[in-house]
């Protein structure tokens, strides 16, 4: 292999490693963000079915349902959040946000399996398909979204959390999860050194 593709072969490895990273945080919001539109529609949706029992029975009945308060301020209130969290679903726009994430992640992982066929050697490296990967890996925030800044570093740090305990869990199958993690964070953070690889 010439000493060009053997350069290539390295930065297919290195695009491997950044996707490998980039699906493990897209995946992390892609999840985040269902949970928080999922949570709000089901709160909505018991809130108003709530609500609306509440103004059809009979006002004896619908006492103990306001939980002792009066039941038109209690209506109106919760009229009112629930208004107000119908509003904050709908700028918020979690559910777009969360398939966007995915849409990246898909295409991370594209890119990802690329690389890893090129180097597991099932595929030989060539110039013009080191960069349809690299053109592909670049134009993955276009498709889909870029990862927020503020959440980059915690998502770094959560794959490579990951990556770690995979690796540390090929050795040792048996370990507790949450062990190796209060094992990492002493040493990470306290230099007390006792995991073994």
């Amino acid at each position: 292999m010439s000493e060009s593709l053997e350069k290539m072969k390295d930065e297919v490895k290195k695009l491997e490693v950044k996707a490998d990273q980039s699906c493990s945080i897209h995946a992390s919001l892609r999840d985040k963000y269902n949970t928080y539109a999922k949570a709000l529609d089901y709160f909505l949706l018991v809130a108003t079915t709530y609500l609306l029992g509440l103004t059809l029975v009979e006002p004896a009945i619908g006492v103990p349902m306001s939980f002792g308060f009066d039941r038109v301020l209690f209506i109106t209130l919760s009229s009112i959040i629930a208004f107000f969290l119908s509003i904050v679903q709908f700028k918020s726009d979690w559910k777009s946000t969360a398939e966007a994430h995915h849409q990246s992640f898909q295409k991370y992982a594209n890119v990802k399996a690329e690389c890893r066929a090129i180097t597991s050697g099932s595929v030989e490296v060539s110039e013009l398909a080191y960069h349809r990967i690299r053109d592909n890996y670049n134009t993955v925030p276009d498709i889909g979204t870029h990862i927020p800044e503020g959440a980059f570093l915690n998502g770094k740090k959560k794959h490579k959390k990951k990556v770690f305990i995979s690796k540390y869990l090929d050795n040792h199958p048996g370990a507790w999860i949450w062990l190796i993690k209060l094992k990492l964070a002493l040493k990470d953070n306290f230099g007390i050194k006792f995991l073994e690889h």
